[in-house]
């Protein structure tokens, strides 16, 4: 699904997203993963829940192996350890931030190709907005796998054939 509309020719004459998100939609993204995930997403709760992981990380790895049986072990152990700044700093930059706006934008003008992947069962990507991005930006396609928001987790095998064909794809075009 490559679009057709090339990047602006500088920086300084690249268009704005249309549709650049607010906090507020981040949120309204998040309450749909569910009312767990917007718990933890802001606020003195979630705050409260972070300091307890990092006082009692022992039984915050067990719990999180209890609450995600899907997840690898490992993985689900690993998801406790975290520290508060670096949780909501890292959650706000990657989520609430529509910094990554510039960043599509600086990729199109240096010709770098990105996929936009979601899952076919994820509530949290705002509908059609990958598919603005591919129409906006040439260097962008959108692709949909079977699948929820643990994309990378539910379909490894899946995830990296499509990184591997980007890495192929960004290979070729630099020679």
């Amino acid at each position: 699904m490559t679009a057709s509309a090339a990047p602006a020719a500088s920086q300084e004459e690249s268009p704005r997203l249309s549709a650049v998100p607010s906090a507020d939609e981040a949120n309204d993204r998040i309450r749909h993963m569910g009312w767990f995930e917007a718990l933890l997403s802001q606020g003195p709760m979630a705050e409260r829940v972070c300091h307890w992981m990092c006082d009692n990380r022992t039984v915050a790895r067990g719990v999180a192996v209890a609450i995600s049986p899907r997840l690898p072990v490992a993985i689900a152990r690993d998801s406790v350890e975290h520290t508060w700044p670096g949780y909501i700093a890292g959650f706000d930059s990657l989520v609430r931030d529509p910094g990554w706006s510039d960043a599509l934008i600086n990729l199109a003008l240096r010709n770098v190709p990105v996929r936009l992947v979601d899952g076919d069962k994820d509530p949290v990507p705002v509908p059609g907005r990958a598919d603005e991005l591919a129409e906006r930006f040439a260097n962008i396609s959108t692709a949909r796998r079977p699948g929820g928001h643990r994309l990378p987790l539910s379909d490894p095998v899946g995830c990296a054939s499509i990184v591997r064909a980007v890495l192929s794809e960004y290979a070729a075009s630099d020679s």
